[in-house]
């Protein structure tokens, strides 16, 4: 077993001992772990709807699911699971960043982050603290990820995240003003 992975089923979110229900011996703690193709098939819905949940935070994206799936079976992208048991509770989706000029991976782009609604924040704590290892372990000197949503960036910088870049876009086509 993986030693983050065994690190992450042992951790104590929150301060809180979250490794056994009080009326049942099952782990409770999330565990991150990196999809098969079964694990993709069985999680699929969703998977598709965190995708459609992201989605809709930026419209202006030309992204579906069905490229995300697509991307993750031919190998250009990863899949993550955060599961607890069977549930799926959360998944991760990254790809590898190249440096244009030594052309070698040195960074690891953060596509797609999605949490179950309802599940304690500590699961999205523990997907942080597996994809950076995994990007450390790869020899990463950084990670990135895009987001439309502030509200994010604040959560996001608990776990060392912060604001390097303003993306600013202009619309070659742009449709008819809002008054």
């Amino acid at each position: 077993m993986n030693a983050v992975v065994e690190r992450l089923i042992a951790s104590k979110p929150n301060g809180h001992d979250r490794g056994h229900d009080a009326l049942s011996a099952e782990p409770v703690t999330a565990i991150c772990i990196p999809a098969d193709a079964e694990k993709l098939t069985r999680y699929w819905p969703i998977i598709r709807h965190g995708c459609l949940t992201i989605k809709s935070y930026t419209p202006h994206s030309t992204w579906t699911p069905e490229h995300v799936r697509l991307r993750i079976v031919t190998g250009k992208n990863e899949l993550w699971l955060c599961v607890r048991g069977d549930e799926l509770v959360g998944f991760t989706v990254t790809e590898m960043s190249v440096d244009p000029f030594q052309n070698v991976p040195n960074g690891m782009f953060v596509w797609l982050a999605y949490k179950v609604p309802g599940e304690e924040l500590s699961a999205t704590d523990q997907m942080d603290e597996f994809i950076t290892q995994i990007a450390r372990d790869r020899g990463c000197t950084y990670m990135d990820n895009l987001t439309a949503r502030r509200g994010l960036c604040r959560l996001m910088a608990r776990n060392g995240w912060k604001e390097v870049l303003i993306v600013m876009r202009k619309e070659l086509y742009p449709t008819e003003e809002k008054e």
